[in-house]
């Protein structure tokens, strides 16, 4: 059990120092639910036991953890441990893929002239990367010049939403209005 905590522990570390985003992660969130099981009780018994030891022996003992520790429910466990991994995956791809991306090969995407309804602040936004801010410029410029001919009964003055957030911005605008 220490061994896979402090492995799920040191996976953790790696891609926060390589700018990975992964406060909400504990190391027992990335557990099999058998083991997040044992994990529990392990800990629980450690903190037990800690609390009856005297201030001297306490040092001694190893806590991987001085936070209350939260107990989940299976199916709870189940849920947050399914984020958790979807997270850590979703943020190993920002860190070791979209770098990839490079602004000479879409030099096009970058020019905002043509397209005066983007917001310029998505440029200069410090919340994404730049090669997340190529992505989304790619997106709204490719939306831009193909909405007329998806919407080719759109009346003047139709709301078209633009892409500035990766999260808001891909929600099916007609089930969730």
């Amino acid at each position: 059990m220490i061994q896979l905590y402090w492995q799920h522990s040191t996976l953790l570390t790696f891609l926060k120092s390589q700018g990975a985003s992964l406060p909400h992660v504990m190391p027992e969130y990335l557990f099999e639910p058998d083991d997040y099981r044992k994990w529990t009780k392990i800990q629980a018994v450690l903190q037990a036991h800690t609390a009856n030891l005297t201030k001297g022996a306490e040092k001694n003992l190893v806590i991987f953890s001085n936070k209350q520790m939260l107990i989940l429910e299976d199916s709870v466990f189940e849920t947050i441990s399914k984020q958790a991994w979807t997270d850590v995956l979703l943020q190993v791809y920002k860190v070791f893929v979209l770098p990839r991306v490079s602004s000479h090969n879409t030099a096009d995407v970058i020019n905002l002239e043509n397209m005066p309804r983007i917001n310029s602040e998505l440029l200069s936004s410090n919340i994404y990367s730049p090669y997340e801010r190529i992505i989304l410029t790619w997106l709204n410029k490719n939306y831009e010049n193909n909405r007329v001919t998806v919407w080719k009964d759109a009346q003047k003055g139709d709301f078209f939403p633009l892409f500035s957030h990766f999260s808001y911005s891909f929600v099916d605008f007609k089930n969730h209005h």
